[in-house]
Formats: C-alpha cells, sequence, structure tokens
C-alpha cells in the first residue's frame, strides 16, 4: 500500500508494542509504504483503517494504520508479528478458530 501520506504518527499503544516486539519506526514506515493490505476497516473511528502485512527481514509484520480522509497523515494504532496459531503460512489468511 503506497498510503500517500506527508505525515505518520504512532499511538502510545503502538509506540508500546514497537518497544516491546522490537519493532523500529523505520520498519513501520517500510510496512505502511509497502505493506500490503490484509483488511480494511472502512467503520473504524475516527478514520478508516487498514490491516497491513510486509517480511522485513524474514520476520513477518502486520500494522494496522489509519488514514485521516486527506490523507496528511495516517496513524499507526499497533503493530506486532503474527504468530501461526492465527494466522496461515501467508500471515495474510487468518485460520478458523
Amino acid at each position: 500500500m503506497d498510503s500517500n501520506c506527508k505525515e505518520f504518527k504512532f499511538s502510545s499503544h503502538a509506540l508500546k508494542q514497537m518497544f516491546a516486539r522490537k519493532i523500529s519506526a523505520i520498519e513501520a514506515i517500510s510496512v505502511a509504504r509497502e505493506g500490503e493490505i490484509v483488511a480494511e476497516y472502512p467503520e473504524d473511528n475516527p478514520f478508516p483503517s487498514f490491516l497491513l502485512f510486509k517480511m522485513i527481514d524474514n520476520r513477518p509484520i502486520h500494522a494496522v494504520l489509519a488514514v485521516d480522509s486527506e490523507n496528511k497523515f495516517c496513524i499507526f494504532v499497533t503493530l506486532y508479528e503474527p504468530t501461526l496459531e492465527i494466522w496461515m503460512n501467508d500471515y495474510k489468511t487468518r485460520r478458523e478458530l
């Protein structure tokens, strides 16, 4: 996804998750700019959001990114490394639980 965002912001939750999971801001922005959309959440408030996936150095990373209506900024809601308990081997297909 090329979000075309002019500015990236990080929620406090996203920052906590990044620190705990050792995901850098550079990696997060790489997921936002180059990641593949796995799911769309158009009804999210205050802005629609997307679940994005990208492999970085053989490590799968998911990011939930909210995009303002004018594409001026994007907010990282959370970032994490998906597990095979919840996701199929492609890290894009959710397992049926």
